[in-house]
């Protein structure tokens, strides 16, 4: 069952096998991917997890039944990106879209901490989910290093700084479907 780990992170296991489409590697142009070694999706990062830890008393016990009893089904979506992140360790991924109830969650979750009176800072980054994704490939030899998506404007931002040639920090570039998922 989900729970909160040490941190106040909270991620979804993604079995293989709903992800039959991965092959062995990737090539996009020059640059080799491989399958990540473990395959999730992020409810709550480690920039959230923070906040989350300090209210653990507080908020804690809740977000983890809460976390229990919730729909974490998805469904792959069609969207694909190519992320490189130049620093602090250079890093490229492929990432999926998917549709989960994360916003859904971040709602209640946000109420909940409202009411319970947290930080302003936690209530501030529950108002602001992660865009529903999978890591699918990572350039980590190992497979284990993947790229950070903490809020839908994160993406965006990295959209347009792929779309300017701006490699001054996280770059997203949209692949086509059929390249990453073969259908």
């Amino acid at each position: 069952m989900p729970q909160l780990s040490e941190r106040g992170t909270l991620i979804i296991p993604v079995e293989r096998a709903a992800l039959a489409f991965l092959r062995e590697s990737l090539a996009l142009g020059e640059l080799g991917l491989v399958p990540k070694a473990e395959h999730h999706f992020t409810v709550f990062g480690f920039s959230i997890g923070k906040h989350i830890h300090k209210a653990r008393g507080v908020l804690g016990a809740w977000l983890d039944a809460e976390a229990e009893k919730w729909d974490w089904g998805f469904t792959l979506g069609r969207q694909c990106f190519h992320l490189r992140q130049p620093a602090p360790r250079a890093l490229d991924t492929v990432v999926v879209r998917i549709e989960a109830k994360i916003a859904e969650f971040f709602a209640r979750a946000e109420a909940e901490a409202r009411a319970r009176g947290v930080s302003a800072e936690l209530v501030a980054a529950l108002a602001a989910p992660p865009p529903p994704h999978i890591t699918l490939y990572t350039s980590d030899p190992e497979g284990k290093a993947g790229i950070g998506l903490n809020r839908v404007a994160d993406l965006e931002a990295a959209i347009a700084r792929g779309k300017a040639g701006d490699a001054g920090g996280l770059q997203a570039w949209e692949v086509a479907a059929e390249v990453i998922l073969g259908r």
